[in-house]
């Protein structure tokens, strides 16, 4: 069941606590299993899982394999959704309690505060800038959407732009900023997780409006699509599932199903917690505001509140968090909605067009007393003259609830934020400036990277044993894979954990073999300060998962247990790899005919067959590959 958020800071301190267990980097059954996660969100998926009917689906099951991952952990939990539109009814969003030590910590460059304090990511510390374009959800839009019937009125590349969901959904990813913005490095910050939930619950709720009202079928109402939208294609990063297969109705009937969102009335002006009060007015629930610290200045609303005359915002930390969001490398950018005037983007292009007025002592305001003032719209209940606040000083006007407690935010004592682990040794996560995917028909600059030989190893259920060894891995509900053809492709994968990059290699195996071996390559960036952990992959076929076996170390001879296939390389194993496809594949070869030296023994052994075998499903013991 996926609660709504800020029902209670106890609730959302176990959550954070589990979040950070899922991404402990000491050995253990969860090693590193966030990241592997947010690691997904990236590559092909970035095109086969948006821009497209697709993204529902995809989401849908990413977000239920995340959520059974941290229930794992505590069978009690679940994972809440933010519904950003109770931040956008505020005055001001920038000052909500959410991000503040109970709930996601600070929201102005580095994340230093909360739960989340010093999280890094590939990319760089996890870092935020709130408000610095676009716009959170907000209720007029979602109701929008839900007066569509099918889903391609509502998603890419057929619907409209105001009923476009995935459109919307990615205005609060760039409203935070930060990791948040970019399509490669989103999941990486955890409230990725929980928007996404929101975004399903509105899908949701146009579900139940299509079988209620519109006499539509939302299983099957997944719009007609080629290429890696196609219905019937396998989905990328989870095996044994297809596109489709995110519309089935079984997932909110027995896997989940979700609570409402808040609402109030006259009558009933509660919310359901002290995070949110009533609006009475407008009848809707509202985020509470934070205390500001005092070196946050003067809510932005208004260029001439939180602009200087240079167009650079009064507030010290709306400064430094540009500068700091600036400086870490999110790649592609989420599309979105235009920035709302309470943003960064909106309030530096106001500053803009007052520059661009005639010269002299002539102002916006001494041209419209000269020509009687502007013509426009009614109040939209949010101004200053409906509330009585006053935007030059940025003083509420007993609008917004403001929660100080003598404990920054803090209402529940119990509420104290846990600090993650410190960071790892190694700093410098940049890349070459040449590097993007490494893959065998590219030439990159490989000298800060190494080659890792694996072995796949290709088995026909139908025609041989798997060993005792791997049974603890069942394969998932899949239609075994049947090949037109007599080659069997297999691609292997390696995806940075602590860095980001990623490579691919491919391999070719005949069909009718009952079994054959192959050496694959991957590239690993090289330990040369710190460690480097890599997620290595092997999927082949119609996309189906290949299952990973990690060498157990000191075993002699060698012994290969089951693991979620995460290889760890230390400074010390600088000598034992090549820098070159070329030159690993050939010392490969020359170790396994005996010469020059012993075979070296893979780190990981891939299994691969008809069927798919995922880690996610596995109740076994996850491990690592070190060397």
């Amino acid at each position: 069941m996926k609660t709504p958020s800020r029902t209670s800071a106890a609730q959302s301190d176990n959550l954070f606590i589990y979040i950070i267990q899922l991404n402990n980097s000491n050995q253990g059954p969860f090693h590193r299993m966030y990241d592997t996660f947010a690691n997904l969100h990236q590559g092909i998926v970035i095109t086969s899982a948006h821009e497209g009917p697709n993204f529902f689906g995809w989401h849908r099951v990413y977000l239920s394999l995340f959520e059974e991952a941290l229930r794992r952990i505590n069978r009690r939990l679940s994972l809440p959704y933010w519904d950003s539109s109770l931040d956008f009814d505020m005055e001001n969003p920038v000052n909500s309690i959410l991000f503040s030590p109970p709930f996601l910590g600070n929201g102005d460059g580095f994340v230093t505060s909360g739960p989340f304090a010093n999280w890094q990511t590939p990319s760089g510390p996890l870092t935020r800038n709130i408000a610095e374009a676009s716009r959170l959800l907000s209720k007029e839009v979602i109701q929008m959407i839900l007066t569509r019937c099918r889903t391609r009125e509502i998603s890419d590349p057929t619907a409209q732009p105001q009923f476009n969901l995935e459109i919307a959904h990615g205005g609060p990813h760039v409203w935070i900023g930060g990791q948040m913005a970019g399509l490669n490095t989103a999941a990486h910050d955890p409230v990725f997780f929980m928007h996404h939930a929101f975004i399903d619950y509105i899908w949701e709720l146009f579900r139940i409006r299509q079988f209620r009202f519109c006499g539509v079928n939302p299983s099957r109402d997944y719009p007609p699509t080629m290429g890696q939208h196609a219905p019937t294609r396998a989905m990328d990063g989870l095996p044994g599932y297809r596109n489709i297969d995110g519309y089935r109705s079984y997932w909110t009937r027995f896997w989940y199903r979700y609570e409402r969102s808040p609402r109030c009335s006259m009558r009933r002006p509660y919310c359901g917690t002290p995070y949110l009060t009533c609006d009475r007015m407008r009848g809707r629930c509202i985020s509470v505001a934070r205390m500001l610290a005092p070196d946050e200045g003067a809510p932005a609303l208004g260029a001439a509140a939180a602009f200087s005359a240079t167009g650079r915002a009064a507030s010290p930390r709306s400064s430094r968090a540009r500068l700091q969001a600036a400086s870490i490398d999110v790649g592609p950018r989420f599309r979105a909605p235009p920035a709302e005037p309470r943003t960064q983007a909106a309030q530096l292009s106001l500053m803009r067009v007052r520059r661009a007025l005639p010269e002299g002592n002539q102002t916006e305001t001494s041209i419209a007393k000269s020509k009687g003032g502007f013509t426009a719209p009614p109040s939209d209940g949010r101004t200053s003259d409906a509330m009585g606040f006053n935007i030059a000083s940025g003083v509420p006007g007993g609008h917004d609830r403001v929660i100080d407690a003598r404990n920054n935010g803090h209402v529940f004592p119990v509420s104290e934020p846990m600090e993650v682990l410190p960071p790892t040794v190694n700093t410098d996560q940049r890349l070459p400036d040449n590097f993007t995917t490494y893959d065998n028909s590219k030439n990159g600059n490989v000298s800060e990277w190494l080659f890792v030989p694996v072995l796949v190893k290709y088995h026909d259920s139908s025609q041989s044993t798997r060993p005792n060894t791997y049974s603890i891995l069942r394969p998932r509900q899949s239609d075994a894979c049947f090949y037109e053809h007599t080659e069997v492709h297999v691609k292997v994968q390696s995806q940075g954990l602590n860095y980001l990059g990623a490579y691919t290699d491919y391999l070719i195996f005949e069909s009718n073999l009952p079994a054959s071996t192959s050496p694959g390559f991957v590239a690993v960036r090289a330990p040369n300060v710190g460690p480097s952990e890599a997620m290595v992959t092997a999927t082949h076929g119609c996309g189906h998962m290949c299952l990973p076996t990690c060498l157990v170390p000191d075993s002699k001879p060698a012994l290969y247990q089951p693991c979620a296939g995460i290889l760890k390389l230390m400074p010390i194993d600088v000598a034992k790899f090549r820098k070159s496809y070329d030159d690993a594949s050939a010392t490969y070869e020359r170790g396994r005919n005996g010469l020059d030296r012993p075979e070296q023994d893979p780190p990981i052994v891939f299994h691969c067959s008809p069927r798919s075998y995922s880690p996610w499903a596995s109740p076994g013991r996850h491990v690592v590959a070190g060397l």
